[in-house]
């Protein structure tokens, strides 16, 4: 029999979509709802069904029903050959579905002027200028640049009229450029626009935690016959904004964690805070009618293995809409078309004093279509009839029959997992509760359990966080020994989250290397991979790691021996010099020697 590939962080599933595609079966397991999800979609729902025949004889309904979705599956050869084309045609066609339903109750909030098809709408926050002789309710923005495309300028001009600050959108300029954007340096201080006082942030936070620093539509971004245009709200647009009917929640706090979190700090208490009522709203309906296609798909003859697989993706699909309209939306304006950037660009909630919005209806800009289109275009990369299982569980108790071990753990403290998760799990168990109930028995995102060095989970102390991660990799390698198979080494992948040098990247590494050594590991080879390319794990423009580091572990020999640190110094210097020829040979980066 070949052996199972068992990860127990399994988080997206890469590890174990490879072993399928190596023709191994695989299991995977994470403490984590949202990368189970994922990985459930991709190594055991979608292989178990891959080969069926679609529903519907159609590829999709799109050109039927007006509908943006479309992907040509005669220029997808991956698609075909994976097996998936069926899955692929179900999805465009109960996509397609969702999008015209929701458009239907949707509409209405969205008005448009007549020949346009509006791409975005630009909001800024807002805050009460603390110059006792002025009181303006002031913009806080960060520029004032709406485009800087050559001969299509465009930016957006305060003025104050009556003591209110009023914006004019100037659009189609060659020449000239906005004022001074109001921001003030680093932090939350910004210059209010009437009397040009500094409104420091402690202010700045006074008022977010007291009233709220209230969104201000400020521009429309249009496409017309083709053109991008700009110009200010209509009294339609900013009545429609705020017509969205109430929507009851589940009550999901934002982690008071600055260094992840800084919108708490300001008043965005909760995770619905990140949206305006009308993204609220929009969102809901969406997820709403993916939930139901779940007894549609069945009634159209879908065994309940397809409903669950059809249901998931659309569900993984409203997450990103999600990251695509709230408030972590932000534009890019730069030489060429302004850019709309979802949030998560990093891996964290940052506070946002200017965002979009979009309907995700028009066809120019971030849309529902495609983002079902880019859920499909990964799915040629799984295995059709592969054997595979993802399941819910703490690696420190996970067991498998005996196989390899292969898995990319959480990297210390360079990634809050179960903190940012809820963004996208608070959609997620909206749609998925009652459908797939296994991951969804918790309002918010299980933190209980996490293995990784967090301060803030350990009352602030960053020793204690250092020994819970050391005594939980303790266990995790111990009780992952009864799931190795005695010739095959298990693989652990690491980083540390970038080089610095000093007692801070001691302790990433130190304290998983201490984990394996306590739980009687020894490592017998390892490896460089290049693995990140031009997306790292804190962001761009960072002196950050590009290199993962591949360990084979092996259970340490009780036969084995001791060294004096003397004998191990020679031994280093005679081989070292060998070691980093050949990582330069193989054109490791500098930064990523040391590891």
């Amino acid at each position: 029999d070949l052996p199972q590939v068992l990860d127990p962080f399994c988080g997206g599933g890469s590890t174990l979509i490879e072993a399928q595609r190596l023709g191994l079966p695989a299991m995977g397991s994470d403490l984590n709802p949202v990368p189970v999800l994922i990985s459930r979609v991709l190594v055991q729902l979608l292989p178990k069904v891959a080969l069926e025949k679609a529903i519907h004889d159609q590829r999709s309904p799109a050109k039927q029903r007006g509908s943006e979705i479309q992907m040509d599956l005669d220029d997808s050869p991956g698609l075909r050959q994976s097996g998936v084309e069926g899955v692929v045609t179900d999805i465009q066609y109960y996509g397609a579905i969702v999008r015209d339903r929701a458009h239907e109750k949707l509409q209405q909030l969205y008005p448009r002027l007549e020949g346009e098809s509006v791409i975005a709408w630009i909001w800024g926050r807002t805050a009460r200028c603390t110059n006792p002789t002025c009181g303006v309710e002031t913009v806080l923005t960060t520029s004032w640049w709406l485009s800087r495309k050559p001969k299509q300028l465009a930016w957006m001009q305060p003025k104050v009229v009556n003591g209110k600050v009023e914006i004019e959108v100037i659009d189609g300029q060659i020449k000239g450029s906005p004022p001074a954007a109001p921001k003030v340096g680093r932090g939350g201080s910004f210059t209010c626009i009437a009397c040009e006082a500094v409104i420091p942030e402690d202010a700045i936070v006074e008022q977010g935690l007291k009233t709220g620093l209230t969104p201000r539509m400020l521009a429309v971004v249009s496409d017309r016959a083709g053109h991008r245009v700009y110009r200010s709200p209509t009294d339609a647009d900013i009545a429609a904004a705020s017509a969205a009917p109430g929507v009851e929640l589940p009550e999901i706090k934002l982690p008071n964690i600055p260094r992840w979190f800084s919108g708490p700090r300001f008043g965005l208490i909760n995770q619905a805070d990140l949206y305006t009522d009308r993204q609220i709203y929009a969102l809901c309906t969406f997820a709403d009618e993916v939930r139901a296609l779940h007894t549609e798909i069945m009634a159209d003859g879908g065994s309940r293995d397809r409903a669950d697989l059809i249901t998931a993706v659309l569900c993984l699909v409203v997450g990103k809409f999600a990251q695509v309209n709230s408030s972590q939306a932000m534009i890019e304006v730069c030489a060429g078309p302004t850019r709309f950037h979802s949030g998560f660009g990093r891996n964290d909630v940052p506070m946002t004093w200017d965002f979009f919005e979009v309907s995700g209806f028009c066809d120019k800009g971030p849309n529902w279509s495609r983002l079902v289109e880019t859920a499909i275009s990964g799915l040629k990369y799984t295995t059709a009839g592969a054997t595979g299982k993802v399941i819910k569980a703490d690696a420190r108790t996970v067991r498998s029959t005996p196989g390899l071990v292969a898995t990319d753990p959480p990297y210390f403290d360079a990634i809050g997992y179960a903190d940012l998760s809820d963004y996208f799990y608070f959609w997620h168990r909206r749609i998925l509760k009652d459908i797939i109930p296994d991951l969804y028995n918790t309002i918010a995102a299980p933190k209980s359990g996490e293995l990784t060095a967090v301060p803030s989970h350990h009352n602030g102390s960053k020793d204690a966080a250092r020994d819970y991660f050391i005594d939980g990799f303790t266990e995790t390698f111990l009780n992952l020994r009864e799931s190795m198979l005695d010739d095959v080494p298990m693989l652990v992948v690491y980083a540390s989250k970038e080089q610095k040098g000093g007692r801070d990247e001691e302790t990433r590494w130190t304290s998983i290397l201490t984990a394996m050594v306590n739980a009687e590991l020894e490592i017998t080879a390892t490896w460089p991979v290049h693995g990140t390319g031009s997306r790292r794990m804190i962001g761009m423009d960072t002196n950050a790691i590009a290199t993962y580091v591949v360990m084979a572990c092996r259970p340490r020999a009780k036969r084995a021996g001791v060294c004096s640190l003397a004998d191990f110094n020679r031994l280093l210097r005679r081989e070292l010099p060998g070691a980093l020829r050949d990582l330069q040979a193989a054109s490791i980066l500098p930064v990523d020697l040391a590891q």
